[in-house]
């Protein structure tokens, strides 16, 4: 069966707490007691707003506190709780300022706290400053859920405004994230701490920054709150604004001083999120405000380019973004842009100095290299364009990458791309160049295996040197046109005579011969067979 707390507690969930079975529970209900959820009866009014409810008991509270008048001696003890314990005094509070909700205010607290309804219960014990499983007091959750009457209430009761939980979350924290304009009032109108921290170092200035909750940033930041403070990772108010994209949050920390060029445990900046998120509006912001590339490894640049963003590449260019710089990969800006067939952002890398011949730094490819490979034939005409701005920028068409033999023509055409190898054919490549020295596969053989017809006769009248084509002994096609236009062997010359001369009786008469074995196996073709 149901203890007396839990059917309380139900009852204060479902909003059935003013029944007259329910009222007469609460004169025998241990208050303080924390029920299953883990929360205590108050708590879960307080998150509720049930303000009725809360002003009902904490002035049935105060009814019995001035039951037990106080004595100014510092011996006194503070009254016992029914169960055997006391009140719960919060760490970090002075006697004297807990003393001063059970002197001589009783009176007037009373009679600020009237019993709403007139329902007289009888006196009860209430500690407002009971911590429940979470470490949270009822001042915490009508603090979260904005409940500003309540706050209020449980203020005057004597509510610690800087109580933390477990996470080290004061009410202040937690309405800052809610957004609860009202409820932050009133916290920073009782002289909550606006600077203290959590568990994480985090303030409620960051709370706010970190969801865009633009008014309480203001309240906060009149109210003495550090714009600069830094959390556990190292990061500002303005930082975690930044990642989440609140730009309006941002030109306010930055109106009151922020500093732009802060860096967190990675040396990352707010500008390096903006980056990261494709935010260009956060960028240009934050650019204009001072904000430096303060470091060339966090690939910026790269990041931009990517994304294809050129506005942000540019940007970033003008804050003196390196164009050349090789990220872990060893790529370079340029060549991300001309693998992405990003005809803009490669015209804008090489007006910014980008190389047109700098390659990866691992295996040697080329902005060519990356283009013929990467790009389709239906844009050939973008990839004609590319082949025109390289080129107008001093890039090499046959240039080669580490591997001797692999240029761009090359590359196209063993990447199945004949309209683009065609384009690079027109536009000079040089087809005797291209030709992996490691492979006995040349650049016509490729074409015609792959049926690239037209390709293949334009390699022919376009200057191919037939002498440096290899043949494939195993190709049937190859091997004929070699034994027809080449002169034939001795020995076969010499065996077809033997074979003419003795017809079908061939292998009876050399196998009865006394000629060596060997020649008896040439003539009879034996390694030709197999």
């Amino acid at each position: 069966m149901e203890n007396v707390e839990e059917l309380v507690y139900l009852a204060v969930s479902n909003g059935e707490w003013m029944d007259e079975k329910t009222l007469n529970l609460i004169k025998s209900v241990d208050i303080n007691k924390l029920c299953r959820s883990g929360m205590t009866i108050l708590g879960r009014a307080a998150q509720l707003g049930l303000f009725l409810f809360v002003k009902q008991v904490l002035h049935s509270s105060l009814q019995y506190k001035a039951h037990f008048p106080l004595t100014k001696c510092r011996g006194h003890r503070r009254p016992h709780h029914p169960s055997g314990g006391v009140a719960r005094k919060h760490p970090g509070t002075s006697s004297s300022e807990d003393d001063d909700f059970f002197d001589g205010r009783c009176t007037s607290l009373c009679k600020l706290m009237e019993a709403p309804l007139g329902i007289g219960l009888d006196p009860i014990i209430c500690d407002v400053n009971v911590s429940d499983s979470y470490g949270r007091t009822a001042l915490h959750y009508a603090a979260e859920q904005g409940h500003a009457d309540i706050i209020d209430v449980l203020l005057v009761a004597g509510s610690f405004v800087n109580a933390m939980d477990f996470e080290g979350m004061t009410p202040l924290y937690l309405a800052s994230a809610r957004g609860n304009t009202d409820a932050v009032q009133a916290l920073v109108q009782h002289s909550a701490n606006i600077n203290l921290r959590a568990t994480d170092k985090s303030t409620p200035l960051h709370s706010a920054a970190s969801r865009g909750q633009l008014e309480i940033l203001r309240i906060l930041i009149n109210h003495g709150s550090k714009v600069d403070t830094l959390d556990y990772s190292d990061r500002s108010p303005l930082y975690v604004a930044a990642q989440r994209g609140h730009k309006d949050v941002v030109e306010v920390l930055l109106l009151k001083g922020a500093k732009v060029n802060l860096e967190e445990i990675h040396g990352y900046t707010a500008l390096c999120e903006a980056v990261w998120q494709n935010n260009t509006d956060m960028a240009e912001l934050l650019v204009s405000r001072g904000a430096r590339v303060t470091t060339q490894s966090h690939m910026l640049l790269h990041c931009a380019v990517t994304q294809g963003n050129t506005t942000m590449a540019k940007l970033l260019l003008n804050a003196r973004s390196v164009p050349n710089l090789r990220d872990d990969h060893g790529n370079t800006p340029l060549l991300l842009a001309a693998k992405q067939g990003h005809l803009a952002m490669v015209e804008l890398l090489l007006e910014h100095g980008a190389n047109p011949n700098y390659p990866n730094a691992l295996s040697g490819v080329h902005p060519i290299h990356e283009a013929a490979q990467s790009m389709n034939d239906e844009d050939v005409d973008i990839f004609d364009q590319i082949l025109e701005t390289l080129q107008k920028y001093g890039g090499r068409l046959n240039i080669e990458s580490f591997t001797p033999g692999d240029t761009p023509l090359l590359r196209a055409v063993v990447h199945h791309h004949p309209e683009l190898a065609t384009a690079l054919f027109s536009r000079g490549a040089d087809p005797n160049l291209s030709s992996l020295y490691s492979c006995p596969v040349d650049i016509l053989t490729l074409a015609i295996r792959n049926g690239y017809t037209r390709f293949a006769r334009a390699l022919v009248r376009g200057g191919l040197d037939f002498n440096r084509i290899r043949v494939e002994p195993d190709s049937t096609n190859h091997w004929l046109v070699h034994y027809k236009s080449s002169p034939q062997p001795l020995l076969d010359s010499c065996r077809l005579v033997i074979r003419r001369q003795l017809g079908e009786f061939v292998t009876q008469k050399i196998a009865n011969s006394a000629l060596p074995e060997h020649l008896k196996r040439t003539i009879l073709l034996k390694e030709c067979i197999r």
